[in-house]
Order: structure tokens, then sequence, then C-alpha cells
């Protein structure tokens, strides 16, 4: 932009996959702000990269915001985005909103992938915290 050149639609989510890359939330919500001041509207690619950012900072409310937004924006999720939202639901044992994604997954008629599965038997294995503390 110092040059005069308008960054593309590409150029924006170039960034929004390096702010995820580094797990650098702030940028990316940054990254997302500036693609809609330069009058793009942030598709799929962007929106998955500011879920998982979110993701990868332990933001779940923040990472549920971003999909709701997504959604109103009438962008519609990929296997990635369901993915994303659905193992990080059920890392943190909410499976009350991993079955309302896995809903919202089925009426976008995205078809669950080997990840889909893997996560929700992987989320399962885990020890759940608050059991090991009615142990002591």
């Amino acid at each position: 932009q110092l040059l005069g050149l308008s960054p593309s639609l590409a150029t924006f989510n170039t960034l929004s996959h390096a702010s995820e890359a580094i797990g650098d939330w702030k940028r990316a919500v940054s990254v997302m702000v500036d693609m809609r001041i330069a009058g793009y509207t942030p598709g799929v690619v962007a929106y998955n990269s500011l879920i998982a950012t979110f993701y990868a900072n332990g933001l779940k409310e923040k990472a549920m915001e971003a999909y709701r937004g997504m959604k109103r924006a009438g962008v519609v999720g990929n296997v990635q985005t369901f993915n994303t939202l659905i193992g990080f639901l059920a890392k943190s044992r909410d499976w009350d909103q991993a079955i309302q994604v896995m809903g919202d997954m089925r009426a976008a008629n995205v078809q669950p992938d080997e990840d889909t599965i893997s996560t929700l038997f992987s989320a399962d294995m885990q020890p759940d915290a608050a059991a090991a503390d009615d142990t002591k």
C-alpha cells in the first residue's frame, strides 16, 4: 500500500494464513478488517484461517463468534471449517455445540471425511478433566 498498490484478495488470504501459521489472532482479526476496508468480502479461506487461529490460542468463544459471523455473511463453510470447529468443541467437551455444528455441516451439504470421524473419536478418548478432579 505504501507504493500505491492495492492488495488483492489473494494477498489478504495469504496474510490470513500467515497470521494463522504464527498463531497471531489479533493480526488475523486486523487482516479481516483491512480486507473489508479494501472492499473485499472475506470468504471461506479467510474465515477458516481466523477460526483456526482462535482455536490455536484456545479462544473457543471467539472461534464461535467468527463462525456465526461467517454464517451471517452468507459464507458457507467447507469440511476444513467444520472439522476445525468440531475438533475444538469436542476437545473442550462442548458436545451440544459440536452436535449443532455437525447439523450445520449436514445442512450445508458438506460431507464428513476421515478427519471428521477421527477428530470425534480422538476427542472422546481424552481424559475428562472434571472427572479426574472428582477422584482426588
